[in-house]
């Protein structure tokens, strides 16, 4: 390797960390993270139709409910979908062209976390400690080993034999059809993340939470080491390069470190250490050399030698810095490092950086500081020695050495508390994997240990209780594309309209792909209303009244509700949702209210998981808005479907429903008095805003089916919202109304047919010619101008 990996692009299309990532067939570049998301990117050839140029983002696919941990590409060249696995236990093949699920594959007992498909058969590692083989045409379990404790990860031989790692430290080798291994590998220490095979030199290479990269003979034999990382490593890739001599001589590792480490394999030397701004999570190679990694940061990133494809100056500078700032404020933080081996700041002057913003500490007595280097001198960036450490005694999993924080844990119900010891830029999920597996305990309590870290860090709060009343997680979709209201009746800012891109005239009023959300709300007064009403049940109804100590976590809740760096407990939850969930109507404005604001906190999304998904509470407020249309009530159950959107998890779900939510909605304009919508006015905005925010999700989910209902029901709705003619919120209503129909027209992502002539353009000339609103006018001639561009029989119907 003659030259060092610069940046060539940054990829954006997730929300949260980015946990694995894989380098398909056709090019693509699949990535899965802790936003439920998979994303696909396609890559853009140059003027010569060969090499690539860029990567754009092509989908982002929602069929995921949790954490996405692996992903695979199918085996065969000529086949067109891969495979994706999570923590819900379940693996989904999907088709590469649609985005579609094409097959389901169920029987894990945990999260799967490794899949390779290898002729007929899809072979899957989880955390249930198991290899699953399966029939890839119908999704029938085939085999089950038995191939270790906890997170399995899978390699297969060119000889059939498949090589498994654990949490036991062990990689073993079982042979095709055998239940038990032929050969068991022992030498790590930890945690094996991954196995590779090198074809050059038929040997296995292996990666671990003990820090090392390891070398073997099938037989069994450790023949090399690679020591340079200081924390876990959970990825390895080996250069892929077929252009050049370099295929196999290459590896390239990602670990907790923040490191991305180029090895040579013929010396075995470090080549080159790129940081980045929080832990690499997934490495794979592109056809062409080129490395990719996914970060923590949400980000995934190409690296490359070309200087031709090298990203801006200005960007290559800023991920520099990025990463530089984090890891300093990381250390700052706490992340002690160890005296022995650092630099004294005397010996300075006769170190020379090889490139300028290489990172390298100097110690001034105890004192680390972090320097990066500018072509003629080192430049401070800050202290990076972490505060006084508590000793800890260390066990198999957590190392004897000072933490920043040692907590005690109550494990059981009988009072039995167990040390969690933490340093402060630990990756938290490791950690909380490494408690669960110490401590035997199940690892749907991982989520709430990570939970528990966030929120105790830095602060000298009571520990959580694992068991009866465990701390909740902070899981679900990201607030960060909301754009909220102005105020609690009806929001009043307009939509912002995204940029095209799909070669169409760039319109003022659409399209938009920022869900509105009623974010404003009298917390403090629905919270009184709902004690009131508490005290209103008579003491011996248990099941509606909440008793002292249930209202102390009642109140412990409605604490969280607005603070969205709290997590909920499942007893503040349930006591939210199904307690009071379950009163008579005439009590229910204030606790749809606190449901409405609490769809906006990110733990909203465990509403929507489980056995039904929240399709009860879906039909219940539907059900409810029903006869409610003109009161409180139903402006708060219209205003709990449009701030569904502000998480991923629970739009999805809402999308899967489409079908019945537009029917329903569409019954409740049917049922209205005459020509209007005789309902309360903010009850009509509310749910113009619903309609609006579920045309975005077509968009992004690059749906056909359902628009031909979507445009029927906007008419519709629009049509009868006119004859009501003259309050705000009226010409507020329609408005979004007409941006959710310049949304499902505009977007070129499907190729949608629509009757637009007969049914809508006279529709749109007689709005525009009664409303004298300008930006009325204005939407109205931009619908008719690429209505026309759809024109055809209608083929976006739902197959219900």
């Amino acid at each position: 390797m003659n030259a060092d990996l610069e940046l060539c692009q940054e990829l954006q299309g997730h929300e949260k960390a980015v946990r694995c990532i894989c380098v398909l067939k056709n090019g693509f570049i699949a990535t899965g993270g802790v936003d439920a998301l998979v994303c696909l990117f396609k890559p853009v050839l140059g003027e010569d139709g060969k090499s690539v140029k860029h990567f754009d983002l092509d989908k982002r696919l929602h069929h995921h409910s949790d954490f996405v941990y692996a992903i695979c590409d199918s085996a065969d060249i000529k086949d067109k979908y891969f495979y994706t696995g999570g923590k819900e236990k379940t693996i989904f093949k999907i088709d590469l062209d649609s985005g579609t699920r094409m097959l389901t594959f169920q029987g894990h007992e945990g999260a799967v976390c490794s899949l390779v498909e290898q002729q007929a058969h899809l072979y899957s590692g989880s955390w249930d400690g198991t290899c699953r083989v399966w029939d890839i045409l119908t999704g029938g379990m085939v085999r089950k080993i038995d191939a270790g404790t906890h997170a399995v990860t899978l390699c297969l031989l060119p000889t059939g034999e498949i090589a498994t790692g654990s949490q036991d430290a062990k990689i073993k080798i079982f042979q095709n059809g055998a239940d038990q291994p032929k050969t068991t590998l022992e030498g790590h220490t930890d945690i094996v993340r991954r196995i590779l095979f090198n074809t050059d030199s038929t040997s296995l290479v292996s990666c671990s939470n003990d820090s090392q990269i390891k070398f073997w003979t099938l037989d069994g034999l450790e023949m090399a080491q690679l020591s340079g990382h200081e924390s876990f490593i959970f990825d390895l890739a080996l250069s892929e390069n077929t252009a050049t001599t370099e295929r196999n001589k290459l590896l390239y590792s990602g670990s907790d470190d923040r490191l991305l480490k180029v090895w040579n394999l013929d010396n075995s030397q470090c080549l080159q250490s790129i940081l980045h701004s929080n832990t690499i999570w997934g490495v794979s190679t592109l056809p062409n050399g080129d490395v990719v990694t996914a970060c923590a940061d949400g980000i995934v990133r190409i690296w490359t030698t070309d200087p031709v494809r090298f990203a801006s100056d200005d960007l290559r500078s800023r991920q520099n810095s990025d990463a530089v700032s984090a890891a300093a404020e990381a250390s700052k933080q706490g992340a002690g490092v160890p005296l022995d081996g650092v630099q004294d700041v005397s010996e300075m002057g006769s170190v020379r950086g090889k490139k300028n913003g290489e990172i390298k500490m100097f110690k001034t007595g105890r004192t680390i500081h972090a320097y990066s280097w500018n072509g003629v001198q080192w430049d401070l960036i800050g202290e990076v020695t972490g505060k006084p450490k508590t000793e800890y005694e260390g066990d198999q999993f957590f190392p004897k050495q000072g933490y920043d924080y040692v907590f005690d844990v109550e494990v059981g119900e009988g009072g039995k508390t167990a040390k969690l010891p933490y340093n402060e830029g630990d990756n938290q999920l490791v950690t909380a994997e490494k408690f669960c597996a110490r401590e035997n305990i199940h690892k749907s309590m991982i989520e709430q240990i990570t939970a528990f870290l966030r929120q105790q860090t830095g602060t000298n709060s009571s520990a959580p209780t694992l068991g009866g009343a465990a701390g909740a997680s902070a899981a679900g979709g990201s607030n960060s594309r909301s754009q909220p209201s102005s105020r609690p009746a009806a929001p009043t800012s307009a939509p912002t309209p995204s940029a095209s891109s799909s070669g169409k005239p760039k319109m003022k009023h659409f399209p938009v792909d920022q869900p509105l959300f009623f974010d404003q709300g009298k917390l403090d007064a629905a919270k009184g209303k709902i004690l009131e009403f508490n005290g209103e049940f008579a003491e011996d109804d248990t099941e509606k009244r909440m008793d002292s100590i249930e209202l102390d976590h009642f109140n412990e809740g409605m604490g969280k509700v607005q603070n969205k760096s709290k997590s909920f407990r499942p007893v503040e939850r349930d006591l939210i949702w199904k307690k009071c969930g379950s009163w008579p109507e005439e009590k229910l404005f204030p606790v749809v209210d606190v449901w409405r604001l609490y769809l906006l906190h990110p733990d909203s999304a465990d509403i929507f998981k489980g056995t039904d998904r929240g399709y009860s509470y879906i039909a219940f407020i539907l059900k409810t808005l029903k006869t409610n249309l003109k009161s409180p009530l139903g402006i708060s159950c219209a205003r709990w479907l449009a701030n569904v959107f502000a998480s991923f998890t629970a739009r999805a779900v809402l999308f899967d429903k489409r079908g019945y939510l537009l029917e329903a909605i569409g019954e409740l304009i049917a049922s209205s008095s005459g020509d209007k919508v005789d309902w309360h006015k903010l009850v009509r905005v509310s749910l113009a805003t619903t309609l609006m925010n579920l045309t975005m999700v077509f968009a992004d989910r690059k749906e056909l089916k359902g628009r031909s209902e979507m445009l029927d029901l906007l008419k519709l709705y629009a049509g009868k919202v006119l004859q009501n003619g003259t309050v705000a919120e009226d010409f507020e209503a329609l408005y979004r109304v007409l941006v959710g129909m310049g949304n499902v027209l505009y977007d070129s992502s499907v190729s949608l047919k629509y009757d637009f002539q007969t049914k809508l353009a006279a529709s749109l000339q007689e709005i525009s010619g009664k409303v004298t609103e300008p930006r009325i006018k204005e939407i109205c001639a931009e619908l008719l101008q690429v209505g026309p561009s759809v024109q055809g029989d209608d083929n976006g119907k739902i197959q219900i």
